[in-house]
């Protein structure tokens, strides 16, 4: 929110519920299943939400109402700022001052465009990063061994005295492997974002209709000829003999083309930074229940809410430590 908007989120804040809860309506309905039907039987989209089977359409139309909520209330939001010239630096402050949008109806197509790019970024970069961030601690319960080396590595370049910031990245290549493989071996959106030709197309021999463009990022991230043994969590495979970070960053998982996902540099940068610093701060263990984890159907692929032990690594850590560490951090990030 302050990268899009300038905004300061505040807890109950209604900007932020109004476009998780479509972003959770969007993913919940949003599945293979519902695509299929849709696709095998066109006609069922003119079917009526009470009809049996099509329970998802009023899902839908609370979606659709929460969305236009959820890009039109921040923006105008930032536009009265801007008015009033106490606009914090972000992305739509600077496109309001930089096209001069004093009148939206001067150019109705980049206003839209504008809240459709913010909506994205701030949606895309917040469902991935929660997503991923739970695959990670899913991960890192379950190889200990990883955990352990990656936590040597920063001891190695921060000596316990402080919090990694990005300056420390460059010298912390098993960490950044640890991220790329999380993403790799359990990517949160497994079939990405469908997408629509606007007419029939040829793509180097494979024949795509009007209307349909998917992608498999899962087949894509297991391709075993790329990635040997590809159900196993390995972040050595990005690493080269001489422990630096190979070429690959697993570039698709943020996208494609013009359509890439907009916040993917915000959304790397988040993955980071959380991921160190919790390596920094915490061991995680298993506890009871946690070999029964179940996973998340739909667009997006996660584990659900799961038992796990974050235990402090620095026995005298507690509450005003721990504050200090990040507050000092937050100053550096």
């Amino acid at each position: 929110m302050g990268v899009t908007y300038g905004y300061d989120m505040k807890g109950g804040d209604t900007f932020v519920t109004s476009m998780q809860r479509a972003s959770n309506i969007f993913l919940g309905i949003a599945t293979p299943e519902v695509f299929a039907l849709c696709i095998a039987f066109p006609f069922v989209k003119a079917l009526p939400a009470w009809f049996p089977g099509m329970g998802w359409k009023s899902k839908a139309a609370e979606c659709r109402r929460l969305v236009s909520d959820g890009l039109n209330t921040p923006y105008a939001w930032v536009k009265r700022r801007v008015e009033q010239g106490d606009a914090t630096p972000s992305m739509v402050a600077d496109a309001i001052i930089r096209h001069r949008l004093d009148d939206d109806s001067n150019n109705p197509e980049l206003v839209q465009a504008i809240k459709e790019s913010a909506g994205t970024l701030y949606a895309a970069s917040v469902e991935t990063t929660h997503a991923t961030l739970l695959v990670f601690v899913y991960l890192m319960m379950n190889h200990p061994e990883v955990q352990c080396r990656a936590q040597a590595e920063i001891d190695r370049v921060v000596a316990h005295q402080r919090l990694p910031d990005f300056e420390d990245r460059a010298s912390l290549p098993y960490v950044d492997a640890v991220l790329r493989e999380t993403m790799r071996c359990h990517p949160v959106g497994p079939m990405g974002v469908p997408h629509a030709t606007t007419e029939d197309d040829v793509y180097e021999g494979c024949y795509i209709p009007q209307g349909e463009c998917r992608r498999r990022l899962r087949a894509m991230s297991h391709d075993e000829e790329k990635y040997p043994n590809p159900e196993v969590f390995m972040p050595e495979r990005f690493l080269r003999e001489d422990g630096t970070l190979n070429e690959d960053k697993v570039p698709y998982m943020f996208g494609f083309g013009r359509r890439i996902c907009p916040g993917r540099h915000v959304g790397d940068a988040s993955l980071w930074s959380a991921m160190v610093c919790i390596l920094t701060l915490f061991r995680i263990e298993k506890t009871e229940g946690s070999d029964n984890v179940k996973w998340s159907t739909g667009l997006a692929r996660h584990p659900l809410p799961f038992p796990c032990r974050f235990i402090p690594r620095d026995e005298e850590m507690d509450c005003q430590k721990l504050a200090s560490l990040i507050y000092a951090s937050r100053i550096a990030l």
